[in-house]
């Protein structure tokens, strides 16, 4: 009996859940990364995955990292904070859509092929795009 193969995703692509950040404003505007299952490292530090260059970022600022399904972002030690959605935070799981502050960068947060879930315990695995089901009256 053969055994099933299994196939593998190209070099440098990962298999699972994947986000998006885009830069909007501020000195880096323009520019994209993108998240798979290693973690991204934001500051102003030559070491980091994503390089924002303006004085009001740390030089280690912050980073976005997957657990399972969901995408955190988690603030690390900033002088200036990191805010998701106008609110500082810690540490935060992020869904579809959230605007990220990072010193004088506004980052926008997206999932190819998902979309804002009705629960923000749950996040960006909570639903795929296309699912009908109903909005929180909490979340309008």
């Amino acid at each position: 009996m053969a055994m099933p193969t299994r196939t593998r995703p190209p070099d440098g692509v990962s298999a699972g859940p994947q986000a998006e950040l885009t830069i909007e404003s501020g000195p880096d505007a323009g520019h994209a990364h993108r998240a798979t299952d290693k973690a991204l490292r934001l500051g102003r530090s030559p070491d980091n995955d994503v390089i924002l260059r303006d004085p009001a970022t740390s030089g280690h600022h912050a980073r976005l990292e997957r657990r399972g399904e969901a995408f955190y972002v988690v603030d690390l030690g900033s002088t200036n904070g990191t805010f998701v959605n106008g609110e500082s935070v810690q540490e935060k799981q992020l869904n579809d859509g959230d605007r990220l502050t990072v010193g004088q960068n506004s980052l926008h947060a997206t999932r190819p092929g998902w979309t804002r879930s009705s629960s923000s315990a749950t996040g960006w695995a909570a639903m795929p795009r296309g699912s009908t089901r109903a909005r929180s009256p909490s979340r309008r």
